[in-house]
């Protein structure tokens, strides 16, 4: 699991060296967000609601749709 997560963070964080606002970095924080969901509710939070707040700028439908999926399972 924490190689898993790790490889994700890795991602994010080449993303972010482009300074990326993608639907790929809204897709990598949902599956982040599904990794950490259940040991770390703040941080699985966090996720959500930055995935959130960029899919609704990208109007990115399926990303708004998996970020009130995922804020309904820590709520």
């Amino acid at each position: 699991m924490q190689a898993r997560i790790r490889k994700i963070e890795e991602k994010l964080a080449a993303l972010d060296e482009g300074k990326s606002s993608s639907e790929e970095r809204v897709d990598l924080l949902n599956e982040l967000f599904m990794e950490v969901g259940w040991d770390d509710a703040a941080r699985a939070s966090a996720l959500s609601a930055e995935a959130m707040e960029l899919s609704t700028k990208l109007n990115y439908p399926k990303g708004i749709a998996r970020g009130i999926y995922n804020l309904s399972l820590i709520h």
